[in-house]
């Protein structure tokens, strides 16, 4: 078991390993101000209902699915693709290699869907990293989130009410044709970003392995999440959120216009540049302000002998005076924390996979969503709140996860695998 957990790669080692060789001025030009009207969405939460959210939405792809994927690895995912193919839907995936192997991209070419990699290597590199997660269906279905199709992400759970441990993530499916064309048009304009035959070639970093988590559940938490449905009387506001393009200006707003409460869940928050520091400074200044600030990150991954995201994160917040804000997710009854989830006032949620990093809000491609309906919101609210009732104090988070490993050794079936995507 140790040799595994010293396969864990630290997330600002990852970052700093993808500031390699990289064209940012050849971004595709986005139109930022668009957002649109919904009346139809459908809410979910890994690990309680997720699959069956994105089950139902494959399943329904008649004719055009594409798919801009940080990583798409879970067999059972890929079988969903492999359907769709078959009864001659145009299947195209876009993923990021960062720390996909050779079989990952095997498993692609043996469905027979149409691939390329996103521009974050080689001759088409101008990010540092393609992060985002999220699906056109038929050009009238956005499905998006902050999960990576990977097991550990969404795993396979298909009976509503039962609950299968693994990450916390946000996902969410709205049904409205012109969100889905501008999500199509990004997804094409990323795909259609041209190789530079002479750009200088990286040195090719191996995937890291993977690391493994109790399986083992106590107990399922109070409440087990469903799929829920809005049709909406009223229709309410969605605009997408993507980095490197709107995320800080948008994010920064949203705090700063808070009359109630700011919810935050992150895997980590680390001050690493100017824009993480504005934003944690505008934390600091709405606190003063009697604003209520609650935010959870993930202290999956504890290191000995060496500064650890968890630390990091709670460094970060001690300096702004928010440490008193902060809890640690706990992992008796979640794998992790990989949701970069922000509620406001409980009226407005951002459900992105954009990560408080300052590679992550300036360098990468990510993708969002921000709604602003208090229906919607309160949806993941009560989440975030189960989260909170359930979170470990800062003083109570172990020094290294042993105690709650030695639980699993032995038992058939006491280690489920985290892929390697879900530690950024």
């Amino acid at each position: 078991m140790s040799s595994n957990a010293m396969n864990l790669i630290d997330a600002s080692l990852a970052e700093s390993l993808a500031l390699g060789v990289r064209d940012p001025s050849r971004q595709p030009q986005i139109d930022t101000g668009f957002s649109t009207t919904v009346t139809t969405l459908q809410a979910g939460v890994s690990p309680d209902c997720s699959y069956r959210l994105v089950e139902a939405a494959i399943d329904a792809a008649q004719y055009d699915l594409s798919i801009y994927i940080y990583n798409i690895s879970a067999p059972y995912l890929l079988d969903l693709l492999c359907s769709a193919e078959e009864r001659g839907v145009h299947v195209r995936v876009m993923y990021d290699v960062t720390d996909s192997g050779a079989g990952e991209r095997q498993a692609l070419d043996d469905i027979g869907v149409e691939i390329k990699t996103a521009p974050s290597t080689d001759g088409r590199r101008v990010f540092t990293v393609c992060h985002q997660k999220f699906a056109v269906i038929d050009n009238a279905t956005l499905l998006i989130g902050s999960a990576n199709w990977a097991k550990s992400s969404i795993p396979l759970s298909t009976v509503p009410g039962k609950f299968v441990k693994a990450n916390r993530e946000w996902i969410i499916r709205i049904d409205n044709p012109s969100l889905a064309t501008w999500f199509k048009a990004l997804f094409d304009a990323d795909w259609d970003i041209p190789i530079l035959p002479a750009a200088l070639a990286e040195a090719e970093v191996p995937p890291p392995g993977p690391t493994f988590f109790p399986a083992m559940l106590a107990a399922p938490p109070a409440q087990v999440f469903d799929i829920q449905q809005f049709d909406l009387a009223q229709p309410v506001k969605v605009t997408p959120i993507i980095s490197p393009n709107n995320y800080f200006n948008v994010v920064g707003g949203l705090i700063m216009a808070a009359q109630a409460s700011i919810d935050i869940e992150q895997q980590y928050i680390l001050e690493g540049g100017p824009k993480t520091v504005i934003l944690l400074k505008a934390l600091h200044r709405r606190k003063a302000d009697g604003i209520q600030i609650r935010v959870i990150v993930s202290p999956a991954f504890r290191k000995v002998g060496a500064t650890d995201n968890w630390e990091k994160s709670m460094n970060s917040l001690d300096k702004y005076g928010l440490l008193d804000c902060l809890r640690a997710m706990n992992l008796s009854f979640f794998a992790h924390l990989h949701n970069k989830g922000v509620l406001i006032d409980r009226q407005k949620v951002l459900v992105s996979s954009t990560n408080w990093s300052e590679n992550s809000i300036t360098c990468a491609r990510e993708a969002g969503v921000l709604i602003q309906s208090p229906d919607v919101a309160e949806y993941y609210a009560k989440v975030f709140d189960l989260d909170w009732s359930v979170a470990w104090p800062t003083a109570q988070v172990p020094a290294s996860l042993t105690q709650l490993f030695m639980g699993a050794v032995g038992v058939p079936g006491g280690f489920q695998e985290i892929h390697p995507a879900d530690l950024s």
